[in-house]
């Protein structure tokens, strides 16, 4: 019987380090964690398997039925992860907190094909003007942080969200969610974009917005529904004036995993 529940208790640990090493190394890790913790996932994913091997010539130790029980339902969880048809519920609206971000990260690779591309690309021509790509969540952190300024050309990328406050100010939101180090600790981070005509804007479409920064206008407070965020944080300083807006196919990954705070941005 002892022999029986040291079986057990290998296979148990080689199916989890198994797993964890295959999700390290496989394109959706984003979907679970950072990806910048792939590799701290990977080494812990070999470590578990090492110790399977000890498990199985370990003969004196008493296994527990807890432990055992622990590794199994870790294993259901992670098969469950790849059955179930999405990760993520449509939350209820947030209300934006507003002032500044101070995040950083270091992430630089491991993108869907499609995505790099445009994600290392500085700069958007238009109208013979250069608009720098930048992400909605770096363009409130560089308020604080000193890389945008009034007057600036940007360009920024993401789901519009419209609210009746919004609409009567003349906004749009182009919304993106802000990953950290997991899809629970996910925020919105919200760029206000000043249009001709917001009823003209369709809430869940992707764009792109080229705009010059311009102090916000005034805006009554409001709940801006972003998909997969509890809580969402926009500017009370500046919004952009857009002088282009685009609804291009968007292809990669619609998530945000770092701040930067130069060029080229994590757009």
């Amino acid at each position: 019987m002892a022999a029986l529940v040291r079986l057990v208790e290998v296979c148990l640990l080689a199916a989890m380090g198994a797993f964890m090493v295959a999700l390290a190394t496989s394109s959706g890790y984003w979907q679970y964690l950072n990806p910048r913790y792939a590799w701290l996932t990977l080494v812990a994913g070999v470590c578990v398997m090492i110790l399977g091997l000890g498990a199985l010539l370990d003969t004196r130790r008493r296994r527990k039925g807890t432990e055992l029980a622990g590794l199994a339902v870790f294993l259901g969880l992670a098969v469950a992860s790849q059955m179930l048809p999405g990760m993520l519920f449509e939350p209820g609206p947030a209300m934006p907190q507003r002032g500044g971000l101070t995040f950083g990260g270091g992430f630089t690779g491991g993108l869907e094909a499609g995505y790099e591309d445009d994600y290392f690309e500085p700069v958007e021509v238009h109208d013979g003007r250069e608009y720098v790509r930048i992400n909605a969540a770096e363009l409130i952190a560089g308020e604080s942080g000193g890389w945008v300024r009034e007057g600036d050309l940007f360009a920024v990328q993401g789901s519009v969200a419209r609210t009746p406050e919004l609409d009567r100010a003349g906004l749009v939101a182009v919304t993106r969610l802000f990953i950290s180090c997991c899809f629970a600790d996910a925020a919105g981070v919200v760029a206000l974009v000043r249009v001709d005509d917001p009823a003209s804007f369709t809430p869940g479409t992707w764009v792109r917005a080229l705009g010059r920064v311009v102090p916000i206008p005034a805006v009554e407070d409001t709940r801006i529904s972003i998909f997969g965020a509890l809580t969402a944080i926009r500017s009370d300083r500046f919004a952009l004036l857009a002088e282009n807006v685009e609804t291009p196919a968007f292809t990669g990954v619609p998530y945000l995993f770092e701040i930067r705070s130069g060029q080229p941005f994590a757009y």
